[in-house]
């Protein structure tokens, strides 16, 4: 069931049911007995929806080439670490505030880890900017 009147959308499928109403998207689902979940948030736009649903098969097509073509199995499978990268990327664009900033230093952090494993081989100490996720958490909380 779907029904639309002036910037507002409600659906219902499957026992979820989605409301949208000037941009803000509010989802309701029953997980067994009486929970209910309640998730509220930007909507997002169809083309970022889109996107979100190719990057796992730009991934997968970019690792085959790598292998098949250039025999880089094993730094290939890194590709796949931009499906969630790039999630968060796209999801940028619909998030606000302490979201906002969670998602640009986990960006940050993954693009740090990975100067320094492959332009000067820090890998191991490398591993250790990850510890700004729970930090800036604090921080932005």
């Amino acid at each position: 069931m779907s029904e639309e009147n002036n910037n507002q959308t409600y659906e219902e499928t499957a026992g979820k049911e989605t409301y949208e109403q000037n941009g803000v998207e509010i989802n309701f689902g029953r997980s067994g007995g009486n929970r209910v979940h309640i998730n509220i948030g930007r909507a997002k736009s169809k083309v970022i929806r889109k996107l979100s649903a190719l990057l796992p098969l730009v991934c997968i097509i970019a690792f085959f080439v790598l292998g098949f073509c250039f025999n880089l199995w094993h730094p290939g499978w890194a590709v796949f670490l931009l499906i969630p990268v790039g999630e968060i990327i796209l999801n940028m664009f619909t998030k606000k505030g302490k979201a906002l900033v969670m998602s640009l230093t986990v960006v940050v952090c993954f693009i740090a880890f990975m100067v320094l494993g492959l332009v000067w081989n820090l890998w191991h100490p490398g591993w250790l900017v990850f510890l700004l996720l729970p930090i800036v958490g604090v921080i932005a909380d």
